[in-house]
């Protein structure tokens, strides 16, 4: 006879055979994380933040890499901070950070990892909505290397005017850092536009 065999039946909630199909964040997320920072105290990010910082102030690291470096720097020289990562490391970053609002938010090499334009979306989201709305200021940089999928087959002056617009979306006020440049631009940031609805 005939021998047949059963082949899973992909449900409309993308179920394979009992295993969860990855959804689009969870893929972004991973991307996200490929890609994690650690280089201690050397990009300017890291570098301009040090310059802007004060003692009062709340920072966020956002984005801070698996070892979250640069924030145990900063903490080091007693400036009060709060590590934010896809990695989510008990003891090194905190699973509430995106609940509350900071003076200082840093992205270091995150904007640029974004894999879809969702993920970018859902993380100027959070940015914004973690700058408190008075004295919040952001600096995030535009890394030219290992730029993801949001801004796949873009021409890297046009991946720029891109993110550029993106930012003036979410921000009041936008300026180039003179430490970045044309094609690697760090922004400085206020007056975020919060959204209502808490994103991913």
């Amino acid at each position: 006879g005939v021998q047949t065999c059963a082949l899973p039946i992909l449900t409309t909630k993308g179920n394979l055979a009992g295993m969860a199909r990855p959804t689009q964040a969870d893929l972004d997320r991973q991307v996200a994380m490929q890609t994690s920072r650690r280089w201690g105290d050397k990009p300017k990010v890291f570098q301009v933040v040090q310059t802007m910082a004060l003692p009062h102030q709340k920072i966020l690291d956002y984005g801070a890499g698996k070892f979250a470096e640069q924030a145990e720097i900063l903490r080091d020289k007693g400036f009060d901070v709060t590590a934010y990562d896809h990695h989510g490391v008990e003891g090194v970053h905190d699973p509430k950070a995106l609940d509350r609002r900071y003076d200082l938010v840093y992205a270091s090499n995150v904007l640029n990892t974004q894999n879809s334009p969702a993920a970018l979306a859902r993380t100027l989201n959070q940015l914004a909505n973690s700058m408190h709305p008075v004295t919040g200021i952001g600096v995030f940089n535009f890394a030219k290397e290992a730029r993801k999928g949001a801004f796949a087959g873009k021409h890297p002056d046009d991946q720029v005017a891109m993110m550029e617009r993106a930012l003036k979306r979410r921000f009041g006020h936008i300026e180039r850092h003179p430490s970045g440049n044309k094609q690697e631009p760090i922004w400085i940031v206020k007056q975020p536009k919060h959204h209502k609805t808490k994103v991913g």
